[in-house]
């Protein structure tokens, strides 16, 4: 019985590291209004992106934008590009969803990226995109 106690933090060690999950495209729609950026409810768990300040005194304000990036796991959105989808706040296309099917979610698996989406590329600064990004929600124990 105690050599098999002793053997047993060998076999536990033989199991190797476990790997994470990686981040997948993403794409985030929302509102520009009043130089802030709306997009209520648009994470997969439901938390509420905060409105982005940035975009003061840019031509972006009235209009729906998609916002492409990266989720990771714990709903951090990491944005990487932003595209005007349509030249008016519209509500009935405020939505966030994945830029691919299927997305490889561990080391090796396939990621099958969707077709574009239409839009129209807007080059912001650096500090301005970043201003795009989210983290993640903390929330209170039950």
């Amino acid at each position: 019985m105690l050599g098999w106690f002793l053997a047993a933090p060998a076999v536990i060690g033989a199991v190797g590291p476990a790997a994470a999950s990686q981040p997948i495209p993403y794409a985030i729609v929302g509102c520009a209004s009043r130089g802030a950026f709306h997009a209520p409810g648009q994470t997969n768990d439901g938390a509420v992106l905060p409105p982005v300040k940035t975009l003061e005194g840019r031509i972006l304000d009235g209009k729906t934008l998609r916002i492409e990036g990266f989720l990771s796991p714990g709903d951090r959105f990491s944005a990487q590009t932003v595209f005007i989808v349509d030249n008016r706040c519209r509500e009935d296309l405020i939505r966030g969803y994945r830029l691919c099917d299927p997305c490889g979610t561990m080391p090796g698996m396939p990621t099958g990226m969707l077709p574009p989406q239409p839009g129209t590329k807007v080059n912001l600064p650096a500090e301005v995109l970043r201003q795009f990004d989210h983290p993640p929600i903390r929330r209170s124990p039950p």
